[in-house]
């Protein structure tokens, strides 16, 4: 409980200063960007990943993905993707780590991985604090034409190794936009319909 109090903070000031603005947008009808490793589900690591809580509305949407048999409430380690619809008009993914970093303890240990023109890619971690569990997170932030993505892994398992490390710090830098004019629903049935001209009908 002590991680989900932390990070609703942070949201909250960043949200906070996202609808304060007179920029602030209804989400798009028909999203035409996503990330590329794919929605609605984001493929990670190779265990089961769960859906552990999700939630939108017009200008943001928030899910939260935990190991099979862990919850939102007692997780070992968590992946969240935020989307700020029209953030990106007013802000940059830099000055949005930085409003998040604002609104975080200024005990946490920050490093900047990356920084490109449209996302910037860091982590940061705290250890030994007498208000927070032990944790490391490895953060993706991505600008695009709609929205600005914000996709987060956070472990309780401190110290991580450094092949963890490594292997998170790739997973996310690999994630990037493109564009997508399909709906989810047309994809899966294109899909389904290669999968059956292959054979492969368990698929």
């Amino acid at each position: 409980m002590k991680r989900v109090t932390f990070v609703l903070i942070a949201f909250i000031s960043v949200f906070g200063y996202f609808v304060s603005s007179r920029y602030a947008k209804q989400a798009p009808i028909a999203a035409s960007e996503r990330l590329m490793n794919g929605e609605p589900r984001l493929h990670f690591d190779n265990r089961n990943w769960v859906v552990g809580f999700e939630t939108s509305d017009s200008r943001k949407s928030i899910v939260e993905y935990v190991l099979e048999g862990e919850t939102v409430n007692n997780w070992s380690e968590l992946v969240s993707k935020q989307t700020f619809f029209g953030l990106q008009e007013i802000t940059t993914p830099e000055k949005f780590m930085e409003r998040m970093k604002e609104g975080m303890k200024s005990s946490l240990q920050w490093n900047v991985l990356k920084k490109g023109p449209n996302d910037i890619l860091y982590e940061w971690k705290v250890m030994n604090d007498i208000e927070l569990d032990n944790q490391h997170e490895i953060a993706h932030i991505i600008s695009g034409k709609e929205a600005i993505y914000s996709l987060r892994y956070t472990t309780k398992m401190v110290p991580i190794s450094p092949d963890r490390r490594e292997e998170w710090i790739k997973l996310l830098d690999s994630n990037e936009l493109s564009a997508n004019t399909q709906s989810s629903e047309k994809e899966n049935y294109n899909m389904g319909i290669d999968y059956v001209r292959k054979g492969m009908y368990d698929e």
